[in-house]
């Protein structure tokens, strides 16, 4: 599912609907890294509920975040154009401002190379992993020679389109930014929570307090 950002009514239509694509999948990518954080580097107690409650899928679920993140980031670097239209990128938003407006690009020409040089690692998995699957890049990480994915790399990779993000905002509101980073208080968060619980279940079963069993009747169509 997309998401999109329909604020910034300063900008010019095309400059608009770009924008608020990009910031929108940035806002997407935001949340999806605070679980990618949490399953990646879980506190003791956060391991021990995620252990209990089902390893192997949350180890795959970060596996498939891992590859998404590459994928997706790339994506909001392609090209500018396709034929007459305009992609939904980074490249696209500075030529709708270029058209639109008489604002100087300098700036935003030189932050796309910065994303670009910051993009090399995870272009590299993408092209080698994602978006296909090649033996010798298979053979290198096995030997321990690839490049490895990080939750710094990603990290930098969404700090860097942030700040060329908030730069195209200050182009049309001067003094002015965006506070991308989200709170802790997340999806993750209420996720743990119904873990705790569950384990306090759990001990409150083989105290003999609740019947054994009975949570099997919120599974049941006809409960």
């Amino acid at each position: 599912m997309y998401t999109t950002l329909n604020e910034y009514e300063e900008m010019p239509e095309k400059t608009r609907k770009i924008f608020s694509f990009v910031a929108g999948e940035i806002i997407r990518m935001e949340k999806l890294y605070l679980i990618c954080e949490k399953l990646h580097t879980p506190t003791k107690k956060e391991f021990e509920l995620l252990e209990v409650s089902g390893m192997n899928f949350f180890n795959d679920f970060r596996e498939v975040l891992r590859d998404f993140f590459p994928t997706n980031l790339f994506k909001l670097t392609d090209k500018a154009k396709d034929g007459d239209e305009y992609n939904m990128s980074l490249k696209g938003l500075v030529q709708a401002i270029e058209s639109e407006t008489d604002h100087d690009i300098e700036e935003l020409t030189n932050q796309l190379k910065i994303i670009s040089e910051n993009m090399n690692a995870l272009n590299v998995h993408r092209m080698k992993r994602t978006a296909h699957f090649s033996k010798q890049f298979a053979d290198s990480i096995e030997a321990g020679k690839g490049p490895v994915l990080s939750l710094t790399g990603f990290r930098e990779a969404l700090d860097v389109i942030e700040d060329f993000l908030n730069t195209v905002i200050q182009l049309f509101i001067p003094d002015s930014s965006m506070y991308w980073k989200l709170a802790p208080i997340h999806s993750t968060a209420v996720l743990l929570g119904r873990l705790a619980k569950a384990k306090e279940y759990d001990e409150l079963v083989e105290k003999g307090e609740i019947e054994r069993g009975r949570w099997q009747r919120h599974l049941r169509d006809n409960d």
